[in-house]
């Protein structure tokens, strides 16, 4: 099927709700998780047996890892929250179904518009009868088209 524009940007909302939506939520399992690593590592330098330097390092930096991942999914969340919950709200699914709907429309106007000839109304003597429009048609069909018919000139004279 030849280009469909509003398809094409359609998928792209549609595309964006769903990552968005995605996005946000792996990123609440990511702080919980994280929460949770970090109870444990708090809980083991409180009731453990105290650590030499090198053990005491490793821990120092499990933790810090753990609290960069949350910090950074926390941060990614704060940016995401407002398209989050409107994505999440009556009017964001609302709005989603109806570019759902516009799709779906488009392509049924797409494929009239490539099933759609001409034939004239008066005249009877042209050849553009049950013609289909080369409007949208990819460059590449045109080219081959074009290609096919090109005239050349060899010895000063119009070759096909």
């Amino acid at each position: 099927m030849a280009n469909n524009i509003v398809n094409n940007y359609s998928s792209s909302i549609v595309t964006m709700f769903k990552e968005v939506v995605k996005t946000y939520e792996m990123n609440l399992d990511i702080i919980k998780q994280t929460e949770e690593e970090l109870n444990d590592l708090y809980h083991e330098c409180e009731l453990a047996g105290p650590k030499d330097m090198y053990k005491g390092y490793l821990l120092y930096v499990a933790i810090r890892e753990a609290r960069i991942r949350r910090r950074t999914a926390k941060e990614e969340n704060e940016m995401l929250k407002d398209m989050y919950d409107f994505f999440q709200s009556q009017q964001g699914q609302a709005f989603k179904s109806r570019i759902q709907s516009i799709q779906g429309a488009s392509v049924k106007i797409r494929a009239t518009q490539e099933a759609r000839t001409y034939t004239p109304r008066q005249r009877n003597d042209l050849t553009c009868t049950d013609k289909h429009s080369t409007a949208n048609r990819p460059f590449e069909d045109l080219l081959a088209d074009f290609n096919k018919t090109k005239v050349t000139v060899k010895g000063g004279k119009l070759r096909k």
